[in-house]
C-alpha cells in the first residue's frame, strides 16, 4: 500500500490524489482526498506533503471567514496530550508550526487522535454528518472529535457536534467532566476558551441541570463539581454563575439541549488579543 495514490487523467473530483494518514497508537490508516483536506487547515497544523508545496496558505471553505463576530482558531489552540487524565492548566499552550513533510504519510499521534474521533472528521469532509452516540462512551469520542474540527476550522462540524450533545441531553443528564475535558485541553486566554461554542452550550446545560435539580443531585452525580468550585478556572465559575442566574431570572427557562442551536460558530464574539481579560482590582486609599 503506497501512501499517496497518483493524480488520475480523469477530471472526477474522487480521481485526484489521496494522502494517507495513520492515526492512533494503532497507528490505523485513513486515505483522504488531498483536496478535500486543503478546504481546511490541515496541512497548515501538520505540514504540506512533499508531493505539492503550495505558495501561500489555502483558503478553507469549511471553516468561517474573519468577521467582527468571528473568534479564529489562530487564538484558540489545541493541546497535544498524551495522557488522557493528566490535569493540564490553561495556560500551557501548545505551539502549531506548520513544516513541509519529507513524505507523503502523516502519522498522528496524541490525545485527540484517536480512529473514532477523526472517522467522524474524515466523514465530514464527505459530507456525512455525525450521529448522535447511543451511549456516553460515544460522547468521549465526539469530544476529541470537536477539538479536530476547530483546530481544523471545519465550522459545519463543530456546529454537528454540538447538536450530537444536545441531542444526547435531551434524554440523559449532562456530565460536568464533559466541560471540564474540553476546557482543559483548548489553550488560550480562559476568556476565549469559554467563548467557544460547545464550551458556551455545556455551561448553560450544566447551569440548566442544576436549577432543575437543585445542588444536592447534580453533585451526587459530578463528584468533582464541588472540587472545581473551589479550585477550578475561575473564568469558567464566573460564566457558570452568570448562566444560572440568567436561568434562575426567567419565567420559564428552557432547556439548552431543546429548541434551536443557540452555539454556532458564527455566534463567537469577537477576539481582541490585545485586551486584558483579567479582573481588576481597584485599590482606593482610606483615611483612618
Amino acid at each position: 500500500m503506497t501512501p499517496t495514490t497518483p493524480r488520475s487523467h480523469s477530471t472526477r473530483k474522487y480521481a485526484e490524489p489521496t494522502i494517507q494518514i495513520l492515526v492512533g497508537d494503532r497507528q490505523e490508516p485513513f486515505h483522504v482526498h488531498y483536496s478535500f483536506l486543503e478546504k481546511t487547515h490541515f496541512f497548515q497544523i501538520h505540514g504540506y506533503p512533499a508531493i505539492q508545496q503550495p505558495s501561500s496558505p489555502p483558503t478553507s471553505e469549511i471553516s468561517p471567514t474573519r468577521s467582527e463576530n468571528t473568534v479564529i482558531t489562530d487564538e484558540v489552540e489545541i493541546k497535544e496530550e498524551f495522557n488522557e487524565d493528566e490535569h493540564v492548566e490553561n495556560n500551557q499552550v501548545a505551539s502549531h508550526i506548520p513544516a513541509p513533510v519529507t513524505s507523503t504519510s502523516y502519522a498522528l499521534k496524541g490525545i485527540i487522535y484517536e480512529p473514532e474521533a477523526f472517522e467522524i472528521v474524515v466523514n465530514s469532509l464527505y459530507h456525512v454528518s455525525p450521529k448522535t452516540p447511543s451511549h456516553r462512551s460515544g460522547l468521549r469520542d465526539f469530544r476529541k472529535a470537536y477539538c479536530l474540527a476547530l483546530q481544523y476550522r471545519m465550522q459545519q462540524l463543530q456546529d454537528d457536534i454540538v447538536d450530537c450533545f444536545r441531542n444526547f441531553h435531551a434524554i440523559y443528564n449532562v456530565h460536568f467532566d464533559d466541560l471540564l475535558w474540553l476546557a482543559r485541553r483548548i489553550s488560550g486566554d480562559e476568556a476565549v476558551v469559554c467563548q467557544v461554542p460547545i464550551i458556551q452550550y455545556l455551561i448553560e446545560q450544566c447551569a440548566y441541570e442544576i436549577y432543575r435539580e437543585g445542588y444536592d443531585s447534580f453533585q451526587r452525580h459530578n463528584p468533582g463539581f464541588q472540587g472545581f468550585l473551589m479550585h477550578g478556572n475561575s473564568s469558567l465559575r464566573v460564566e457558570l454563575f452568570k448562566a444560572m442566574t440568567r436561568i434562575a431570572m426567567a419565567d420559564h427557562a428552557p432547556d439548552p439541549a431543546l429548541g434551536i442551536n443557540q452555539w454556532k460558530v458564527t455566534d463567537w464574539p469577537q477576539y481582541d488579543p490585545n485586551a486584558c481579560t483579567e479582573a481588576r482590582v481597584e485599590v482606593v486609599n482610606l483615611d483612618d
